[in-house]
């Protein structure tokens, strides 16, 4: 997603088994109350009161002054504060698409419809159970995976791809491409990448390419991979198992130096994370990294407001500029813990440390000063 600037931006913290928000200055301006909170997106925070069984469970949305605005009426599924499936509920673009009517199932509580929520709380409209959502909005559009009746409650894996297809909805709910495809992501700059089957060499072959907005196809299907653009780049994989960047026209303009990197991140502030057998680095447009082979960024980094917090061989984090010059040292270090650190959001960067299930949250600001410190 988009990483927001906002010097007002709060930020989420735990304070004796309770969250709460504190603003860039390390200030609590929302008490700890909460039994989880996350991020805000466009002025709104998912918050969890948890119930005597993850059935009873429920979310809410609030404000940046702690009023909820939207009453907690979602049944939680997870209270991993990382998890990726619940970032799907945040506000995009002025809107939410959360679980809205269930069926409970062995204490658990089953999805049976999704409502998309606006930032009143009024329901805009609600798509049945046999529609799941895959993204947020983006470019307008919504990423809905359609599976058979009958499939619906069955893990991925176990469902037959020719009965899962995807396309997306627009504002009101209405599929404007039509779901077809059999994997798809998210629109970004106006493109979404989506996986297209058709006859090639005498059989079947299944191969990404781009549509718009319309669901015209701009780039042919003809990659093995394909990711969602950022400024005006996507990484892509050929039928060699090798990784390249693409413009908007489909023409490579950036191969990496080294090209056997297994993976293409997104570029942030003109550089990208790549992944290869060794680990992840850094490579700039011209496809070479620009920085010393000691700085180790993670899967999670990326530059922001032209910083970023990367490692050194021995697990030390430094903040690096763009021309690789080191412009604060952190007092701290992945070495024998697991950490993991974000981008700069609102000016200061997150800080996780896991020991088991316990999870302590810190911040640091552009200095490398602490301004929220981790605890264990």
């Amino acid at each position: 997603g988009q990483v927001e600037e906002n010097s007002n931006l709060l930020h989420p913290i735990v304070k004796d088994g309770k969250w709460g928000y504190i603003n860039n200055q390390g200030k609590i301006v929302i008490e700890p109350q909460f039994d989880m909170a996350r991020d805000f997106h466009d002025g709104l925070a998912l918050v969890t009161k948890y119930g005597a069984t993850y059935a009873d469970d429920r979310y809410g949305y609030i404000d940046e002054t702690g009023k909820l605005v939207i009453e907690q009426r979602i049944p939680s599924t997870s209270r991993d504060f990382t998890d990726e499936f619940t970032s799907r509920y945040r506000f995009s673009e002025g809107l939410a698409v959360i679980p809205s009517e269930y069926k409970l199932e062995n204490n658990f509580n089953r999805v049976e419809k999704t409502a998309c929520l606006d930032k009143t709380g009024k329901t805009l409209f609600e798509l049945d159970t046999n529609h799941r959502v895959r993204s947020v909005f983006s470019d307008g559009l919504l990423l809905v995976e359609v599976r058979e009746p009958g499939s619906d409650f069955e893990p991925l894996e176990n469902v037959s791809r020719a009965n899962v297809k995807y396309g997306y909805v627009d504002r009101t709910g209405k599929f404007v491409i039509e779901p077809k495809y059999s994997l798809a992501k998210p629109f970004s700059e106006g493109l979404a990448a989506v996986t297209i089957g058709g006859q090639q060499n005498g059989s079947y072959k299944i191969n990404d390419g781009y549509i718009d907005k319309t669901g015209k196809v701009v780039i042919e299907p003809q990659f093995d991979n394909a990711l969602r653009f950022s400024e005006g780049l996507a990484a892509v994989m050929d039928s060699s198992d090798k990784w390249k960047y693409i413009d908007q026209t489909g023409k490579v303009v950036v191969t990496p130096e080294d090209l056997s990197i297994s993976g293409g991140g997104e570029f942030h502030d003109g550089i990208a994370v790549v992944r290869s057998n060794t680990g992840y680095s850094l490579i700039d447009k011209s496809g070479k990294s620009p920085f010393p082979s000691a700085f180790k960024p993670t899967d999670k980094s990326l530059f922001s407001g032209g910083l970023m917090l990367v490692s050194d061989l021995g697990g030390k984090f430094q903040i690096i500029d763009k021309e690789g010059e080191i412009v604060a040292t952190p007092d701290f270090s992945s070495a024998g813990k697991d950490i993991t650190v974000g981008e700069f959001r609102g000016g200061v960067a997150r800080v996780l440390s896991k020991d088991n299930r316990d999870l302590s949250v810190g911040y640091v600001n552009k200095k490398g000063e602490w301004i929220w410190k981790i605890t264990k």
